[in-house]
């Protein structure tokens, strides 16, 4: 696969910004190029339309927030394209939509209990402390192969 599309609620957000930045750097290790038209924000609730955006451009693959699978779905089977036969897709969520997709959302699940609990930590500190410094805390994710992604699970 190497028509990879990348699809956010906003590019305004941090969160967004740094998807975007880590989708730049993979396909750059790739050597595939950057293509702008691959890459889609939806906003809340403008999953499907935003899909239908990024298959007009023909990806074989979409990271997406696993909270739009259902759009995504319905975008791609409404163009009479198959996942993932004709499109991948891997979620960057690991919520319950991901197991009732069908197929079966591939997701890269995010470690949210112990990132709580690490900024709960960071704030009471702030408010006992007075601020600090920003710095960058880089948790570990965990890749969850189910059938959207075509790879079979190990």
């Amino acid at each position: 696969r190497r028509r990879v599309a990348l699809l956010v609620g906003s590019l305004e957000t941090f969160a967004s910004q740094e998807r975007l930045a880590g989708y730049r750097s993979a396909l750059a290790e790739r050597r595939i190029p950057f293509d702008d038209n691959l890459v889609a924000a939806a906003g809340m609730h403008n999953g499907y339309s935003a899909t239908q955006q990024l298959l007009q451009h023909r990806p074989d693959a979409i990271f997406l927030p696993t909270r739009m699978a259902l759009d995504v779905l319905r975008a791609i089977g409404n163009a009479g394209l198959r996942v993932p036969a004709d499109v991948a897709l891997v979620g960057f969520e690991d919520l319950p939509l991901a197991q009732q997709t069908d197929p079966p959302l591939t997701v890269v699940r995010q470690p949210m209990p112990a990132m709580s609990k690490h900024l709960v930590g960071m704030l009471l500190d702030i408010m006992e402390n007075g601020a600090e410094p920003p710095r960058r805390v880089v948790f570990p994710q965990e890749l969850f192969i189910r059938q959207s992604c075509g790879a079979l699970a190990s």
